[in-house]
């Protein structure tokens, strides 16, 4: 898992790598302003998972520091 910041006027800036023990998927829900989340410096990140043989649904939060 990487985050960066994406400037409208500029390139991205550096990447930086989140250590997560266990990192989510590539396929993966985020808190938006548009889905009614207030802004914050807190990612929330949302899997679920649907599979032959079992379920999952795990949730990661982010707080993002300067």
């Amino acid at each position: 898992m990487w985050l960066t910041r994406l400037n409208k006027d500029g390139p991205a800036e550096d990447a930086v790598k989140i250590p997560m023990e266990n990192p989510l998927g590539s396929r993966f829900f985020t808190n938006t302003q548009r889905g009614g989340s207030a802004p914050s410096n807190t990612i929330d990140l949302l899997e679920m998972n649907y599979g032959t043989d079992f379920h999952s649904v795990r949730y990661a939060e982010i707080e993002v520091v300067k």
